[in-house]
């Protein structure tokens, strides 16, 4: 056999492979990328080696978590890799466990997307046909299937994505929450706590330890669990930081010196419970917090590569794309003032 060559197509800026196997060339072309040309090619090998060999009585399970090993599904944040395990298991509760690969049909697959559709935005529903279109797309092109199931598959979401206006909080609002959630021992109140002054993500704030609470003199370690960059070291007022250690301080220890560790359903009943109790109508969500961080940093002209770093955004590009609108009405707020400086 010959080396494995990959090379990209500059007319179609696709990637293709081509090797040779007792005299005969085999190639392919249309990958995205060229570690998936390699991926592709090294399992075309495969094929021929082992006399083409398809195991077609093999089930979607099985070969699903084949396929997430392939890919290395697991090197992904663990949000994103959560997303591959729920997908997983909503197919195995409406097909079962032994459901063969092959035996998935258009119809069937489309009447379980209407099923789990009901009650979902269009976005979640999209996420979870993702995470199985992806496998059942390179099964048809290992030929485990004749033709592929998810193609054309319509969405049909029946709850709304939430409003642009009810991801936020008003700045009184947000700052009741603080002082809310500053009054209350409970240690799911102290969790939102932490999330409405740092603007940190609960994954980020749920794996805290008292270590990461101590990093620094008014400053704290957040553990990312998103991105690289998400990784992180923020500032904080010194009593907030005192305030928290001495929760801690007065709360029975963990092995693991872990904070919190709760559930997000747990964290979201006392969330309810506050904004009931200030007032405010119950369809926000914990999100809204990481949102109105950043929205009230914006407007106390706090620089917008600080907040970038902050969030743990990737780049200032991501910060700029998500807020820009809050952007947008900042430059008019600060373009009014200029006007007054020189009327």
């Amino acid at each position: 056999m010959s080396e494995i060559k990959a090379s990209k197509r500059k007319d179609r800026n696709t990637w293709g492979y081509t090797f040779h196997i007792d005299g005969k060339r085999y190639r392919r072309s249309g990958f995205k990328t060229k570690t998936e040309a390699l991926r592709k090619a090294h399992m075309h090998v495969d094929e021929i080696v082992n006399d083409n060999t398809i195991d077609t009585e093999i089930t979607f399970k099985d070969y699903y978590l084949k396929w997430l090993k392939v890919n290395d599904k697991k090197s992904l944040s663990k949000g994103a890799y959560a997303w591959y395990e729920r997908s997983l298991r909503y197919f195995i509760e409406e097909f079962g466990e032994n459901k063969l690969l092959k035996n998935i049909t258009r119809s069937e697959y489309q009447l379980f997307i209407n099923k789990y559709s009901k009650g979902h935005t269009y976005e979640t529903v999209k996420k979870l046909n993702n995470c199985l279109r992806q496998p059942i797309k390179d099964a048809v092109y290992e030929r485990y299937l004749e033709v592929d199931p998810t193609y054309k598959v319509k969405i049909n979401a029946t709850e709304n994505a939430m409003k642009e206006e009810d991801k936020f909080l008003t700045e009184e609002q947000y700052l009741d929450l603080i002082e809310y959630f500053r009054k209350r021992s409970e240690k799911s109140y102290v969790l939102l706590f932490m999330l409405a002054i740092t603007g940190a993500r609960f994954s980020e704030v749920n794996n805290m330890t008292y270590n990461d609470l101590t990093h620094g003199l008014g400053t704290i370690h957040l553990p990312g669990t998103k991105t690289i960059s998400s990784d992180r070291i923020i500032e904080l007022n010194y009593d907030d930081i005192e305030h928290v250690k001495n929760w801690y301080h007065s709360q029975p220890k963990k092995l693991n010196r872990k904070l919190f560790e709760i559930s997000n359903n747990a964290a979201m009943k006392s969330f309810k419970k506050a904004l009931k109790d200030i007032g405010v109508e119950e369809h926000r969500r914990i999100y809204s917090l990481r949102h109105t961080h950043c929205s009230y940093l914006i407007s106390k002209d706090i620089p917008i590569e600080y907040i970038s770093k902050r969030l743990g955004h990737s780049s200032i590009k991501m910060t700029l794309e998500v807020y820009s609108h809050l952007l947008d009405e900042h430059k008019e707020k600060q373009g009014k003032k200029i006007r007054q400086l020189f009327s």
